[in-house]
């Protein structure tokens, strides 16, 4: 199964003009990602619209926070999205191709909208009376 998602991201990763990242490497990964931004042509984007509010930041890395120490880091890439121009663009093409990190606002695992944990401390799984 996992070899057939593998594919289905490939596949739409090539349709939307990206390269697959590796994930063993965040760092290694966002940079490619923001090099990529640069030049980056969204589905139904013309030639005359705006750049990506992300594209050339200085601090790519706090667009792929992985842990509590990083709510900041996440607090501000979701107001550098909020800005965006493209953010609801960015977020279909990061679910489209299962992206990680913060894209159009949203914390993506996977392509889906996910939270930030606190390590040592599991998520609470019912109400507590």
């Amino acid at each position: 199964m996992a070899t057939t998602q593998h594919a289905q991201r490939t596949a739409r990763s090539t349709e939307y003009g990206l390269t697959a990242l590796p994930k063993s490497d965040p760092v290694l990964a966002s940079n490619k990602v923001f090099r990529a931004l640069d030049g980056l042509d969204l589905p139904g984007m013309a030639a005359a619209d705006p750049r990506p509010r992300c594209a050339g930041h200085p601090d790519p890395e706090m667009f792929f926070p992985v842990g509590a120490a990083d709510a900041d880091n996440l607090a501000e890439a979701t107001a550098v999205c909020a800005g965006c121009p493209l953010s609801a663009r960015c977020l279909a093409v990061a679910q489209a191709t299962g992206a990680d990190g913060v894209w159009g606002g949203q914390l993506l695992a996977g392509g889906r909208p996910t939270q930030l944990k606190v390590a040592g401390r599991p998520p609470r799984t019912r109400a507590v009376a």
